[in-house]
């Protein structure tokens, strides 16, 4: 199965509701961010570590907002990993990588993370990413 933006999408809302919006009440990160980010591109190596850091902040207010305990090391690291394993997994494949679709997904997901609105991998740039 190839690794699309909707298989992104659904590792990484299933993982944030579960560990990015649980646990203690730390914030940390840089915290949300108005309007549409701009990311540039997003190399395969640095994707995990720049979507986990970036993915985590952008829900600090959403969770904080429907009462739901956040703590943004924890939300990174987690996540980071789950995306390191599934690159990891799909290394092998015959299969391209689109680091400025990687970046367009990022900033997507920002601003949808950020409004606490919406499917946060509805945009196309997700699903180019592979």
């Amino acid at each position: 199965m190839p690794f699309t933006g909707r298989a992104l999408g659904a590792l990484v809302m299933g993982f944030l509701l579960a560990a990015g919006c649980g646990g203690s009440t730390e914030e940390g990160g840089p915290g949300g961010t108005g309007g549409a980010p701009s990311v540039g591109p997003v190399s395969q190596q640095d994707f995990a570590r720049v979507f986990a850091s970036s993915a985590c902040s952008s829900m600090a207010s959403c969770c904080q907002a429907n009462k739901f305990a956040y703590d943004y090391q924890v939300c990174k690291s987690s996540l980071e990993g789950q995306l390191q394993a599934s690159l990891f997994r799909i290394q092998g494949l015959a299969v391209g990588y689109d680091a400025a679709a990687a970046g367009q997904c990022t900033g997507g997901v920002i601003e949808v993370l950020s409004a606490c609105k919406g499917d946060a991998f509805a945009s196309d740039s997700c699903d180019r990413i592979f």
